[in-house]
């Protein structure tokens, strides 16, 4: 099954700032272009995020994902599970996290990277890929230029044997 990473990232690849901020996100308003993401809600069995995405959407006035089966992955939050406890099998869109992105990458579940491009650089933040220690090699499948709001909306498959 394949395993999605579908995220916002900067120029410079992180998933957030360097206090977890995503105040430097597009404008949804600004966004008229379809980016797949209800298509991937309605394809997802399982939603995998790390510790600090699962803290800012518990934050949030009412859950964004409550008609699916939501793990956190986590070593210190009582509801933490192990990396190795996610059902890699089934259909899993990571949330976020950019150590469980990395780890994710690492051990090959990986075989499609949504990536909107946000044009920003943050300077610093959360990247997942300065962690990724494997080599991976993608093909670019889909490319979206959005122009109100000035982003790339990239779609890769991962190459076999890579």
């Amino acid at each position: 099954m394949p395993v999605h990473l579908y995220s916002a990232i900067s120029l410079e690849g992180a998933v957030a700032g360097p206090k977890h901020e995503l105040d430097w996100l597009a404008d949804p308003s600004l966004i008229s272009e379809d980016l797949g993401y209800e298509r991937l809600l309605e394809t997802v069995e399982v939603i995998v995020m790390g510790r600090t995405t699962w803290e800012f959407c518990a934050s949030l006035e009412a859950w964004p994902y409550p008609d699916h089966e939501c793990i956190l992955v986590s070593t210190t939050h009582p509801e933490g599970r192990a990396f190795d406890e996610v059902p890699w099998d089934k259909e899993v869109w990571i949330v976020g996290g950019a150590r469980l992105i990395g780890e994710a990458l690492d051990a090959g579940y990986v075989s499609r990277m949504t990536l909107t491009v946000h044009p920003v650089l943050l300077g610093q933040g959360a990247i997942p890929f300065s962690s990724t220690t494997a080599r991976i090699d993608w093909r670019l499948i889909e490319v979206v230029h959005v122009e109100g709001a000035g982003l790339a909306h990239l779609v890769y498959e991962a190459c076999p044997g890579s």
